[in-house]
């Protein structure tokens, strides 16, 4: 018997690594695997034709879009009980509301364990992609906050500003997904045909070009061969209804990536349907001048990676229930805090979740530009402050010189810049006296600006186990492990940490963590090693017994940095550090009490 060919299409890296393991061990099947979500699927389908192979195997959201699409089987890779049992666990180190949200392959075995274990958590069942968001949206009126899901909705819920755990699947249930294929195309082997008479029927079409039915799936598309078009049909699928407008064609606009196209729709008879055919071609427009210092960014560009993290982080607790306010506010924005704790990424957040999320973000990073380069911003048609309709985040607005800054302001009075677009700002907090200095200062008490302030990470330690259980998560998919969480004595080393990098040192620390630990739970002994490693360089400078100190502080925060450094050096032990100060062990406990609370 030939070997089956299978395409398997992995949503994540870790999936794929299991998938080619698994498939080294058989002799029955001739394995390809590729790495492609619910978004990116259809390209890697164009990019592997499946008149290539005899099945194709993936999960979720991302299987259920092939079939839509694929001209041979595609097999769903089924959640085991014991896949929802892993990431109920890590779920268990999250404090506030969650719910298991999916269709019913994932749901089912939800609430059996609910049952079972008596564990308190709402089940949502999804039956059609469509309902996800509504589903999504009334789970966060009543006060869910983390959502255990597959992938396509965990996408939803990041964009609705919710933290997701996302539940993988382990190796047996990926053996099961491959006899699943192998008997599938043992009974119906002749599907395979049909592609590449459609591929033969089609190929004639100009370049730029979709086809669609007349209930909005795709069935060919060229688009992803222009360079710079890579997930353009997502967005004109997303625009179907308003090209859709009687039997007469319908011209559009649409500015993608900083460059303006044109869209033709009109009737195209296939197979005995009445198909809708869309053309693209380029306007002549001046496009928005990028280089240092200047970068665009679009919605539909994936925000999950090591942003992504610390994305997560800061919607857990106290300010991630805050930062949804600020959606959808008119006014300027300026986001404040120490280094690390995510301003960055929270002003992706504003932008995807903002008025004009449909259109571009240009960030513009004020701490790089040159004087020339301010001076072309201000002065040229190509520069984003002449769009309008857009958001523009000014990175580091602190570092911008005062003249060049009076400038800035001089040009936002006079264009009513603000009034415009969407206009998001970042400030570092990196010395008391900052926010005194004129351009922050400026900027709160002009152009109607709100100021949003991120927490430091010291000061929202009952936010790391939540923070930590979600970095688990992603770096379980990421790195194709099990990991189910910390041991007690673990997270409360953590927790006493101090954390100068807030949110992007824990990133760091949690990706070291996750390569070492060997078993299901990350054990206090690691943790205490790298602390010891953490520990800032300069100090290892000073001679022994010795410590750089902030005197830039209250003496309230001088006496917590010297309690702190001592604890870092004798691995969180209370005990140890109580003796070195010469202190009771009740002083040393009510200090860490009293900052943890301020």
């Amino acid at each position: 018997m030939d070997k089956i060919k299978i395409l398997a299409i992995a949503p994540y890296w870790g999936m794929a690594s299991v998938m080619k393991q698994v498939g080294q061990n058989r002799n029955d099947i001739e394995l390809t695997v590729k790495l492609g979500n619910y978004k990116t699927c259809l390209e890697v389908l164009r990019e592997e034709p499946d008149y290539r192979y005899d099945a194709i195997v993936s999960r979720g959201g991302t299987a259920e879009l092939l079939r839509t699409a694929a001209s041979i089987p595609v097999v769903e890779i089924d959640v085991s009980v014991y896949d929802v049992l892993r990431c109920l666990k890590s779920a268990q180190h999250y404090l506030e509301k969650f719910a298991v949200v999916g269709f019913s392959g994932i749901t089912e075995c939800a609430v059996q364990l609910s049952a079972m274990m008596q564990y308190d958590f709402t089940v949502c069942t999804i039956t059609a992609e469509s309902d996800i968001k509504g589903e999504l949206q009334r789970l966060r009126d009543q006060g869910v906050e983390l959502i255990l899901c597959d992938r396509v909705s965990m996408v939803n819920a990041e964009e609705l500003g919710m933290n997701a755990m996302f539940l993988s699947s382990d190796e047996a249930s990926i053996a099961a997904a491959f006899d699943e294929a192998v008997h599938v195309c043992a009974k119906y082997g002749h599907f395979q045909k049909q592609n590449a008479a459609l591929q033969k029927l089609l190929g004639v079409l100009a370049p730029g070009t979709s086809l669609f039915t007349p209930g909005g799936r795709l069935i060919f598309s060229n688009l992803e061969q222009q360079p710079g078009w890579v997930g353009l049909v997502e967005q004109i699928q997303m625009m179907l209804p308003c090209l859709t407008v009687g039997n007469e064609p319908v011209q559009r606009e649409l500015e993608w990536k900083g460059e303006l196209l044109f869209l033709s729709a009109f009737g195209l008879e296939h197979c005995g349907q009445r198909c809708l055919c869309i053309q693209v071609r380029q306007a002549q427009t001046m496009p928005v001048e990028t280089g240092k210092g200047v970068t665009i960014t679009h919605r539909n560009e994936p925000l999950f990676n090591d942003v992504s993290r610390v994305g997560c982080a800061v919607l857990v607790g106290e300010i991630g229930r805050r930062i949804p306010a600020y959606y959808q506010s008119i006014w300027p924005v300026l986001i404040l805090g120490e280094t690390g704790t995510g301003k960055d990424t929270v002003a992706s957040i504003l932008y995807r979740n903002g008025p004009f999320h449909e259109r571009m973000m240009v960030t513009v990073d004020c701490q790089v530009l040159t004087p020339r380069r301010w001076k072309a911003l201000l002065s040229r048609d190509s520069s984003p402050f002449f769009r309008t309709g857009i958001t523009i985040y000014l990175r580091s607005v602190d570092r911008l010189e005062n003249e060049t800054a009076e400038e800035l302001f001089r040009f936002m009075e006079q264009s009513n810049l603000c009034q415009r677009n969407r206009l998001l700002f970042s400030g570092v907090l990196d010395r008391p006296d900052i926010e005194d200095e004129y351009v922050l200062t400026y900027l709160k008490n002009h152009f109607s600006t709100v100021v949003l302030r991120l927490p430091a990470l010291r000061q929202r330690r009952q936010d790391i186990p939540g923070i930590t259980a979600l970095y688990i998560n992603q770096l379980n998919m990421e790195l194709g492990k099990g990991i189910i969480g910390f041991a007690s004595e673990a997270m409360a080393l953590l927790q006493q940490f101090g954390f100068d990098g807030n949110l992007a040192q824990l990133s760091r620390m949690m990706r070291t963590l996750m390569l070492t630990t060997p078993g299901p739970y990350i054990q206090a002994e690691e943790v205490r090693k790298l602390i010891r490693e953490e520990l800032p360089q300069r100090s290892q400078l000073l001679p022994r017994g010795f410590a750089a100190v902030n005197l830039n502080q209250s003496l309230e925060a001088i006496n917590y940095d010297i309690v702190r450094l001592v604890l870092e050096e004798e691995a969180g032990n209370r005990c140890r550090a109580a003796k070195r100060l010469d202190v009771c062990r009740s002083t040393v406990w009510n200090m860490l009490k009293r900052n943890k609370e301020s």
